[in-house]
């Protein structure tokens, strides 16, 4: 039996974490210039290895600009990231800006990127940050307005409906892939206080984003409803799992995401503290997530 602040999770079937490993990982700076000799040109990596979580897809680094003055981020990947290069690029709006892609002869890819420092932070370090406390209202509106911001990042890669622009599924929605621009700033008659919708969410790591339709080459277990094909519903899944974590600190299992009466149970061990939402406002009783 698992414990969160005096309460019971009484579903702790959770899936494991896959080994969310690249060989870019375990690149030295010398093996890494060694495989692209003109890095050097230009850029200069900073620290002792990669920043951020671990990825199956590439390994980040953080880098200074030699010719902008400027840091930014530069992923490495022995896989092709075209693709996921040109999405980045067509999407205007909640991702990073990105800068040179480089191709070494022996098959390794890299792109340098626009670096997220602070106050940016990745959704999954504001969770371990978080003070998580009974009746604490305000994250609840915090928390609603990332998940429409989140929302509105991904209607941009899904596209509209009968568009052949942006029909594409993100397909590993989670909150390392999410960045918060963590600057809350309180406003006269409104309870709603962090940046605006647009800038408050980036969404990154579009390694193995898929066309609406087609194959789904990976993703994390725990964030996945465990469909085999790229729909938007399978990252509107992530979004539901990730927006529950983010509510409680608690990462809730499949079983809890397969029945509204779990899902309601699930949050009211963190209740915000308001009858009119611990009642009857975030999961009414004809709601459900997954399928």
């Amino acid at each position: 039996m698992q414990y969160h602040d005096g309460f019971a999770l009484k579903d702790n079937d959770r899936l494991p974490e896959p080994n969310m490993t690249n060989a870019a990982s375990a690149l030295t700076k010398i093996q890494i210039g060694e495989i692209f000799p003109r890095f050097a040109e230009r850029y200069t990596l900073l620290g002792f290895g990669p920043i951020g979580a671990p990825s199956g897809f590439g390994a980040v680094w953080k880098a200074r600009d030699l010719w902008l003055g400027r840091e930014v981020a530069l992923k490495l990947s022995n896989s092709d990231m075209a693709e996921e290069l040109r999405l980045c690029r067509d999407i205007e709006g909640q991702t990073v800006r990105v800068f040179d892609y480089f191709r070494s002869e022996a098959g390794w890819n890299a792109y340098a990127m626009e670096l997220l420092e602070p106050p940016w932070m990745s959704v999954s370090g504001f969770i371990r940050g978080h003070r998580y406390k009974l009746g604490d209202l305000q994250h609840y509106f915090d928390c609603l307005e990332i998940a429409r911001s989140l929302l509105s990042g991904l209607s941009q890669i899904h596209g509209r409906p009968y568009s052949r622009a942006g029909r594409f599924v993100h397909a590993d929605i989670k909150p390392d892939n999410l960045f918060l621009l963590l600057v809350p700033k309180k406003r006269p008659g409104t309870v709603f206080r962090m940046p605006s919708t647009e800038s408050l969410i980036k969404i990154l790591d579009m390694g193995i984003s898929a066309e609406n339709g087609s194959a789904l080459s990976g993703y994390t277990p725990a964030y996945s409803p465990g469909k085999k094909v790229a729909r938007p519903g399978v990252d509107l899944y992530a979004v539901a799992v990730t927006f529950l974590e983010l509510l409680t600190g608690v990462l809730p299992s499949r079983a809890t995401m397969g029945h509204k009466a779990r899902i309601r149970a699930f949050i009211q061990q963190m209740p915000s503290g308001s009858t009119y939402i611990d009642c009857s406002g975030l999961m009414s009783p004809d709601t459900s997530i997954g399928g």
